[in-house]
């Protein structure tokens, strides 16, 4: 098994720097770019160019983007399965500013920063300094956990009579509405179904904080998401005349208050607590300027579970 892995390291940095080129911007066609970046990929190993079925795109269901689950498969012996997670999809580039067109090539956004240093906060400069850190988006999150999916089950598909099974999934819409992982349940489903699979253990490959670089940190078991949308529908009125009206902003201002960061609503299994929720949308209805109190007022908070159900 060591010389299966041997110089891995490399391989994965060959992976990750084409993977991240791959513009994926969540809840975009773009997604789509990271799912012929897989395909392409796989379908240039020995074992999965030859085997039928084990590697492709599993749909999803009435999707306006068309986006799919990217997935391959290695059939070993016997039923008991891992599974490799991943997510492709990418947040926006706003935050590099005046760097945005580095945002994809690691090398060439180091020699930029390089340039910016003495502005960078104090750890990001060290990082830099330090060269211990690729810099660029998606490369944390997650095409570096990714990439190293991707080597292994190469490395693995080379093994003869290969004991277990291994599933990798790499799913779009994970920084949106998780489209990608709803869809993927149906097809680890069928998959099972099909050939009899004994799930034993999944990875999920997300980056973590450590508070020793040399000891890294191992998550078990899972945490739910819920969204509510909270909307408020107020009455119109002039602002000369308030009292006329009911403005929607100060309805949700309560509720905002009510809910951001209440710890009422954590979550806790064993010594474990789930952080409070947090206000990731707000916006009224208005699309330009004008002397009215808005109609109505939007938004969404996350809360984050460990046992309780919605």
């Amino acid at each position: 098994m060591d010389n299966i892995l041997k110089g891995i390291e490399k391989e994965i940095e060959e992976i990750l720097y084409e993977y991240i080129k791959t513009e994926s911007f969540t809840n975009t066609r773009n997604e789509k770019q990271a799912e012929e970046f897989f395909i392409n990929y796989f379908s240039k190993i020995p074992y999965f160019k030859n085997t039928p079925d084990s590697y492709g795109l599993y749909k999803i269901e009435n999707d306006a983007l068309d986006r799919n689950v990217s997935y391959a498969f290695l059939k070993g012996r016997g039923p008991d399965t891992v599974v490799f997670i991943h997510h492709n999809d990418i947040a926006g580039i706003e935050d590099f500013k005046l760097l945005k067109k580095y945002a994809f090539s690691p090398d060439e956004l180091k020699t930029q920063l390089t340039k910016i240093k003495d502005t960078l906060s104090r750890d990001a400069k060290k990082d830099l300094e330090d060269d211990t850190f690729l810099f660029g988006r998606g490369i944390c999150d997650m095409k570096g956990g990714g990439s190293i999916q991707i080597a292994l089950l190469k490395r693995y598909s080379q093994l003869e009579n290969f004991k277990g099974n291994i599933v990798l999934l790499a799913l779009p819409d994970e920084e949106n509405l998780s489209a990608g992982m709803r869809a993927a349940v149906k097809l680890l489903s069928e998959l099972q179904d099909r050939y009899g699979l004994n799930y034993k253990l999944m990875i999920n490959s997300e980056p973590h904080q450590r508070k020793d670089d040399e000891t890294g940190i191992f998550s078990e078991g899972s945490v739910g998401k819920i969204m509510p949308f909270i909307y408020v529908r107020g009455y119109l009125a002039h602002a000369g005349k308030v009292f006329e009206g009911l403005n929607p902003i100060h309805v949700m201002s309560k509720i905002v208050s009510k809910t951001e960061l209440n710890m009422d609503f954590s979550d806790v299994a064993g010594k474990e607590a789930a952080p409070p929720p947090t206000w990731l949308y707000l916006k009224d209805s208005k699309d330009k300027y004008d002397v009215s109190m808005p109609l109505s007022v939007k938004g969404c908070f996350s809360i984050l579970t460990l046992n309780q159900t919605p």
